[in-house]
C-alpha cells in the first residue's frame, strides 16, 4: 500500500443547494455531492470501504475546508493542487481534523464527531464508494427540532436507547447474527433494529448487508428486519417517514 502523508487544507468556496453541496477546488474544478444531507446527532460511522470526506463550512456559508479520511490513493500533489487536505489515522487512533470535528479509525469503519457550534460553521460527511454516495450533515443533539435520539451514539453513551411506537415494516423480526445478515439482500433499503421484545432500537438505511455487518459487529440491537428500496433516495426518505413516527 502506498504510504501517504498528512496535507494541510485551503480555503475553499462552498455552494449549499437544494440539490446537494458544491465544492469548487482552487485550481477551479469542482465536485457535486448529490443529495440532501441526512441529519446525524453528534457523530457519524462510516462503514467499510467507504472513502470519507469531512467539510466544515464557514459561518456565513460560503467558504469551507475539506479533508480526505485515510485515503492512500491520491498523490499529494495532486490534493496540494485542488485544495483539499488529507489525514491519515492509524487503527485505534483518534485524531482532531478542525476545531470541534474530530475522527477516530476503529479499524475498517471510521467515526466522525464533532461540535457544530465549536466548529463555528456546519459539519458535513460524505461517504462514498462503488455502490454510491452517501451525504450526512452532523448535528447537535438539541438540533432537529427537539426530535428525540432515534438511532444511538456507538461506542460513546452507549445507555441512550431510545423505545418508541412506529408504523413497522411489513416483515417479521429475525435474530440480528451472522446467518441473518448473510441472507441480507446486497441492495439498498430500511432496517429496524430491536432489543429482542419487539421494541424499536434505531431505524436506518443504506446497503443493507453491509448496514447489517456493521450493526452486528457493534451489537446494535438483539433483532432486524428490513424492507428494501429502489435506490438511496427512496430509502432515505422511508426512514424518515418511519423515524417522524418515533
Amino acid at each position: 500500500m502506498s504510504q501517504r502523508s498528512d496535507i494541510a487544507p485551503d480555503t475553499l468556496s462552498v455552494s449549499l443547494e437544494p440539490e446537494g453541496v458544491e465544492v469548487e477546488y482552487v485550481d477551479g474544478r469542482s465536485v457535486f455531492y448529490h443529495g440532501v444531507p441526512a441529519k446525524r446527532e453528534e457523530s457519524v460511522v462510516c462503514g467499510p470501504g467507504k472513502d470519507v470526506h469531512v467539510l466544515v463550512t464557514s459561518p456565513d456559508e460560503r467558504e469551507g475546508v475539506m479533508v480526505y479520511v485515510n485515503d492512500r490513493n491520491t498523490h499529494d500533489d495532486i490534493l496540494e493542487s485542488t485544495g483539499v487536505g488529507r489525514v491519515i489515522i492509524e487503527r485505534g487512533e483518534e485524531t482532531s481534523l478542525f476545531p470541534g470535528v474530530d475522527a477516530e479509525n476503529h479499524g475498517y469503519r471510521v467515526e466522525v464527531s464533532a461540535d457544530p457550534e465549536a466548529a463555528r460553521g456546519r459539519v458535513f460527511v460524505f461517504a462514498e464508494d462503488e455502490m454510491g454516495e452517501a451525504s450526512y450533515e452532523i448535528v447537535s443533539a438539541s438540533d432537529d427540532g427537539g426530535r428525540r435520539r432515534c438511532r444511538r451514539r456507538r461506542h460513546r453513551g452507549r445507555g441512550h436507547r431510545r423505545r418508541g411506537r412506529v408504523m413497522p415494516l411489513k416483515k417479521a423480526w429475525e435474530p440480528l447474527e451472522r446467518a441473518t445478515v448473510g441472507k441480507a439482500p446486497d441492495r439498498y433499503g430500511v432496517y429496524e433494529l430491536g432489543d429482542g421484545n419487539g421494541n424499536v432500537l434505531a431505524i436506518d438505511h443504506g446497503p443493507l448487508r453491509d448496514s447489517l455487518k456493521e450493526a452486528l459487529a457493534y451489537g446494535d440491537g438483539e433483532e432486524v428486519r428490513w424492507q428494501t428500496t429502489q435506490n438511496r433516495e427512496e430509502a432515505e426518505r422511508l426512514t424518515e417517514d418511519h423515524r417522524d413516527r418515533l
